[in-house]
């Protein structure tokens, strides 16, 4: 890392005026950045994880050159990785530790950068901050320079994870110094960790009950499956469809409509949930039972996915052709014909969802993808019942 690349600061300054400014004015962004305004580097910036642009929403409103660290997945697409490189952006393991992205972080320090960090791991689902990695407390804690946390409201609503496209309605960014290097100096890891927890808090649809934006847009329930998979109504597992703004189960018939302010509403059927929070709140319960009753029946299985692998997290993914993917309590199960492959539910590292609807991890030294060529299978189902059979 080179702070001062000349390749990179001119590429920075040109984002800065036309990708930022653009962006800014589409999702009607709203910064409050006061508190940083005569901030100097190096510092840590960190941010809840809400929506595909939150690095160049972060770095529109820091002002100076942010240095990311990102999936490392990203870096298997050429121009993506050229594009990276050209920015600075530190490659890591998704989920998993990775000492090599530690030691840049360290570099980027000594050079008085401004290091940029979204501690969650990956973006919400349900517009809920997830859990803050205990990691993050502690290179905070190690790096002792100003903690800067960016909290982000609106951004779920203006891109939810699961979507296929934009709406736009209203962003709130708000930047504090949580933590001067002298006050990291006086507090333990867990009261560091504490403090982020609390800072980078969110719930989309508790601030949208209060602040009330239409988030106007085409097809607002389109591939909202890959988030909500199981039916409240009827309770089977990977049933519920979307089309345009409806959202229904091809089992049972249950019919909901998910409207512009980010909530269900009539449609044939009453909404069992009204917000996508407490629908998934319930799912995840629902999983729990299932698993506890499950024996040594499948739970679900998905057809049609393809099998990828490589022995480098950054390589290029190797296609094994096309199968069925069985989840049991204890393995995945992977079937091709009369051959099938078992992946321990113990030896599983590094669960993620990879671009909406790709689930990988690592199983005994190397990555492993499946996926749905039409993106027709919920990755996070799959990442929400290999939790739910570990616990």
């Amino acid at each position: 890392m080179k702070k001062n690349n000349p390749v990179r600061k001119s590429f920075y300054w040109l984002l800065r005026r036309t990708v930022g400014p653009a962006i800014r004015m589409y999702y009607r962004i709203r910064y409050d950045k006061t508190a940083i305004r005569r901030l100097k580097p190096p510092y840590l910036v960190l941010a809840n994880h809400t929506t595909l642009w939150d690095c160049i929403f972060v770095a529109a409103m820091i002002p100076h050159i942010v240095f990311y660290i990102a999936s490392d997945q990203n870096f298997r697409y050429p121009l993506v990785r050229v594009l990276f490189n050209i920015l600075g952006v530190t490659p890591k393991k998704k989920s998993v530790s990775d000492m090599n992205a530690v030691k840049q972080l360290i570099r980027i320090k000594r050079e008085k950068g401004v290091i940029g960090v979204f501690p969650e791991g990956k973006r919400t689902w349900d517009g809920r901050t997830g859990e803050i990695l205990y990691a993050t407390s502690k290179l905070a804690k190690n790096l002792r320079v100003p903690v800067v946390t960016i909290h982000v409201a609106g951004g779920y609503l203006s891109r939810p994870r699961w979507a296929s496209n934009s709406r736009r309605g209203r962003i709130e960014m708000t930047a504090e110094v949580l933590y001067t290097p002298e006050q990291l100096a006086e507090s333990s890891v867990d009261e560091v960790h504490q403090g982020l927890t609390a800072a980078l808090r969110h719930d989309e649809a508790a601030w949208q009950q209060i602040r009330g934006y239409a988030f106007t847009g085409r097809r607002l329930a389109e591939k909202l499956e890959l988030a909500l998979f199981i039916c409240p109504q009827c309770r089977r597992i990977g049933t519920m469809h979307s089309d345009g703004d409806a959202f229904s189960c091809a089992a049972c018939g249950y019919d909901v409509r998910f409207g512009a302010k980010g909530f269900f509403t009539k449609g044939i059927s009453d909404p069992i949930y009204t917000s996508i929070p407490r629908w998934n709140d319930w799912q995840q319960a629902e999983l729990r039972t299932y698993v506890k009753g499950a024996g040594d029946a499948a739970l679900f299985e998905d057809t049609g996915m393809e099998k990828l692998s490589t022995d480098v997290g950054t390589g290029t993914m190797e296609s094994h052709g096309m199968g069925i993917l069985r989840c049991y309590c204890d393995r995945i199960v992977y079937v091709q014909g009369q051959r099938e492959e078992a992946y321990p539910m113990d030896k599983l590292r590094g669960v993620n969802v990879q671009a909406n609807y790709k689930l990988e991890f690592y199983c005994d030294q190397r990555l492993y993808q499946f996926r749905h060529p039409n993106r027709g299978a919920s990755a996070y189902k799959w990442v929400s019942a290999i939790k739910a059979c570990l616990e």
